[in-house]
């Protein structure tokens, strides 16, 4: 019985026997593997109560799918973070945020002076977007102007 890891060009990354783990394109380091090219398989599993992790140091790292990237987590959460921008797109198709609870966190907000006269705990806004598809804040009872200097 063995079990064996190749790249896309066919050639062995990582096999495991009876022998022991190799590793002959790269360096298997205690309880993680370095390889230096691609790695394909039907999945990749962490132990159970353990978190899977996969990461690159140095490099970007890609997932791929001809038919779809699916990132499920039925019972916990799932954050999303970067140092720069985080871009989201569809080329042929609509973007949908569904939740029962969905937030703009940090939006810049216009009209400030009208917005400390209000007497209320609770500040109602509404979201206005500029035509470069910035977004942005004005008071309920405002007017949504696209000449402030949000939009530029």
């Amino acid at each position: 019985n063995q079990f064996t890891v190749k790249n896309t060009e066919g050639t062995e990354v990582l096999s495991i026997n009876r022998d022991g783990i190799f590793a002959p394109r790269g360096k298997l380091v205690g309880s993680t593997i370095s390889v230096d090219s691609a790695v394909q398989t039907p999945l990749v599993k962490s132990s159970a109560g353990s978190t899977l992790v996969l990461e690159s140091l140095t490099r970007s790292l890609r997932l791929s799918g001809n038919r779809g990237v699916f990132i499920d987590s039925p019972a916990g959460g799932i954050n999303i973070n970067s140092f720069q921008s985080i871009h989201i797109g569809s080329s042929h198709g609509k973007f949908a945020i569904k939740g029962s609870d969905v937030r703009l966190k940090n939006l810049p907000t216009a009209n400030s002076s009208t917005v400390s006269s209000f007497n209320s705990p609770h500040q109602i806004f509404q979201v206005c977007v500029c035509e470069t598809g910035k977004l942005f804040l004005v008071p309920s009872r405002s007017h949504c102007d696209v000449n402030t200097n949000l939009c530029k």
